[in-house]
């Protein structure tokens, strides 16, 4: 695009890349989520409005540097994609990390019991 100012794009500039952003996060949903579990309308919005809101940024970042519009969607189609999987992996680190920071703060003879449930961390018993 010669002009990569988004407020002089056209309408289609904004359909194509709102379009291939959502394709990419409803790609990610029916290829993890779809049939696991029951249907979560919910979900699916939340997973939407991310790919699209990520695949958008991408697409004015890639646009900004210059490049076809052809490329700038796909790397919107890519980054909708990847958008959720990446704050996924982000929940899990924190996770992860406020676990191991609990139990380093825990004697074993003065508080409770840890055991790790999925990602879910439940209360076995307390020690007195």
């Amino acid at each position: 695009m010669p002009n990569s100012d988004p407020t002089t794009w056209p309408y289609t500039t904004w359909i194509i890349a709102l379009v291939m952003s959502l394709s990419g996060g409803l790609i990610n949903w029916i290829s993890h989520k779809a049939g696991q579990h029951p249907f979560k309308i919910f979900e699916l919005l939340g997973e939407l409005f991310t790919s699209g809101f990520v695949g958008i940024g991408i697409f004015m970042l890639v646009d900004s540097l210059g490049q076809p519009i052809g490329f700038s969607a796909a790397s919107a189609g890519i980054g909708g994609h990847m958008a959720t999987r990446f704050l996924f992996l982000v929940e899990r680190a924190i996770e992860a990390r406020l676990i191991k920071e609990s139990k380093a703060a825990c004697k074993l003879d003065e508080c409770e019991h840890y055991k790790q449930d999925g990602h879910n961390i439940k209360a076995d018993k307390v020690v007195d």
